[in-house]
């Protein structure tokens, strides 16, 4: 009930049934707490791992939670849908960002050099 009070939270009846939803704002919330168990940073490995997305105008609340647990994680925005960060976490993004596989509206890839390199080794404070 407080949950639903706090807007965080939606109660439909259909039928017999009960269904509880995150709303918006919930689901920002729910992001928050688990980007607070953020998987340990190891020793840079060399490698960048981009994010490229495309997700319809239709889905917008869904693109701009995105953007937000990217910049909450760490990433570095290269372009407004190229997204970048030196360490792997495809599998934390699958698991704090529901409806997020990669071929959908989602390129996520590993690469060795990018001409931008220096730029965000500083900005991460990487050592090479």
């Amino acid at each position: 009930n407080n949950l639903q009070q706090c807007g965080y939270l939606l109660k439909n009846k259909k039928g017999g049934a009960v269904k509880l939803e995150l709303t918006a704002k919930g689901r920002r919330k729910a992001t928050e707490l688990l980007l607070t168990v953020l998987p340990k940073k190891k020793k840079w490995n060399g490698y960048w791992y981009v994010l490229i997305f495309d997700i319809p105008e239709t889905r917008r609340d869904y693109r701009d939670h995105l953007r937000h647990t990217l910049t909450q994680i760490g990433f570095y925005q290269l372009q407004r849908s190229v997204w970048i960060y030196p360490f792997d976490v495809l599998q934390y993004l699958y698991d704090i960002m529901p409806g997020f596989r990669e071929g959908d509206w989602f390129e996520y890839m590993r690469i060795d050099k990018i001409s931008s390199e220096e730029k965000l080794i500083e900005h991460f404070k990487l050592k090479k």
